[in-house]
């Protein structure tokens, strides 16, 4: 398991983890494995049941990992250390490891209020590391030149089947560190791909082992989730698993579609609504 989030190799993702007996499990399969972080979200309507199973392990003696969460892109206009006190009551933590703007907002002006009130919520002690999700250069420096500080974090979405190297290649001169969400990509057409298949084969694992290190080769810390137990073992069983550089070109030529699973055709977001 990694000091902090910043050295983090590998997370557990909890998006649609929703049922409060599973996920005592799941996050238990997360610990004993040696997973790096958690990662949840204020969208994704689990904090609470998060918080009480934590809550759970620690009473089991468990060592809990860093956990990170989100600020969904509707607080922006508001007060966003309110916002991250009410998670941080769910979560049933003084203090979180990790907070990211979720996904920036169409209006800039919105995205540097939201990081002024981050960086303020760090030096109050509400978090000790703090970053973006899903942002993109230009995003990130109109960031850095209204505050001069930079994001610690940007969890961005790559897989085989979409991959941005500009973004890649930004973030780590920035010294920022990357996450990856839905590391997988398309699964169940890659749990098929007979290209995987044989290449997982050279490798002596399996496809989503492969995958996972294809992230990996881009010094990201891939984000994985699964309700089950054999999956969340499996997952990080090759987490140091090196892919040759030919072979991580020829699975970005085969596979990269370009396009993102956001289906964002624009430079701009959405309006997002506080609705669940």
């Amino acid at each position: 398991m990694a000091k902090n989030i910043l050295e983090a190799k590998i997370g557990f993702g909890t998006w649609q983890a929703l049922d409060p007996k599973l996920i005592v499990d799941q996050l238990r399969w997360a610990i004993e494995n040696n997973y790096d972080f958690i990662d949840t979200a204020w969208v994704y309507e689990n904090e609470k049941i998060i918080g009480d199973a934590l809550s759970t392990l620690r009473n089991q003696n468990y060592k809990i990992p860093p956990i990170q969460t989100k600020i969904w892109t509707p607080f922006f206009k508001q007060d966003v250390i309110q916002q991250l006190k009410s998670q941080l009551k769910d979560l049933q933590l003084e203090c979180v490891d990790s907070v990211l703007l979720h996904r920036p907002h169409v209006d800039n002006t919105y995205n540097v209020k939201a990081w002024k009130e981050l960086i303020q919520a760090k030096k109050l002690g509400l978090v000790k590391h703090i970053g973006v999700s899903n942002f993109d250069k230009d995003m990130i420096e109109i960031l850095y030149t209204e505050t001069g500080v930079y994001p610690e974090i940007n969890q961005i979405e790559l897989s085989a089947n979409y991959t941005r190297r500009d973004r890649i290649k930004y973030n780590l001169e920035k010294k920022i560190v990357i996450q990856a969400w839905t590391p997988l990509g398309l699964i169940k057409e890659n749990l098929k791909n007979s290209f995987l298949i044989e290449m997982a084969k050279k490798y002596n694992c399996t496809v989503p082992q492969l995958l996972i290190a294809y992230a990996s080769s881009f010094k990201t810390a891939p984000i994985i989730k699964s309700s089950s137990e054999e999956r969340v073992k499996e997952n990080i069983a090759k987490i140091n698993l090196v892919l040759d550089e030919e072979d991580v070109y020829l699975i970005d030529r085969k596979l990269n579609r370009h396009e993102s699973s956001l289906d964002q055709k624009t430079d701009t977001y959405p309006e997002f609504s506080l609705d669940k």
